[in-house]
């Protein structure tokens, strides 16, 4: 079953401990979340990290890193510390999905 971008929205906040599970963020909180949602797209798109293409089924896959890396991001308005580990971790399950042979790949190098 996928997920949409409310959601997401409040998965972030969920996470970052604004809101407890399943409860709705108020207007504000909601607002930043939701605010920071197409750029955080937008950036993992044009890395080549993984492609959302619609924001009303996101893949049930998906959602929990999408939901880590939108919680790091907006994490300094809750007065929370940003953790890049998070980022990173979340962003290497993105690319397995996006790619699942991704950790596989060889580096082919040059010999001079």
């Amino acid at each position: 079953m996928s997920k949409n971008r409310q959601q997401l929205a409040n998965k972030a906040l969920s996470i970052l401990k604004v809101t407890q599970t399943g409860q709705q963020a108020d207007a504000e909180d909601y607002a930043i979340a939701n605010d920071d949602i197409d750029g955080m797209i937008d950036d993992i798109e044009t890395r080549d990290i993984y492609g959302v293409t619609d924001l009303s089924f996101i893949d049930d896959q998906a959602f929990l890193p999408l939901a880590q890396i939108l919680a790091q991001r907006i994490s300094e308005e809750f007065g929370a510390v940003r953790d890049e580990t998070k980022i990173l971790s979340a962003e290497l399950k993105l690319r397995e999905l996006s790619d699942p042979n991704y950790l596989d790949k060889t580096v082919q190098q040059d010999y001079f």
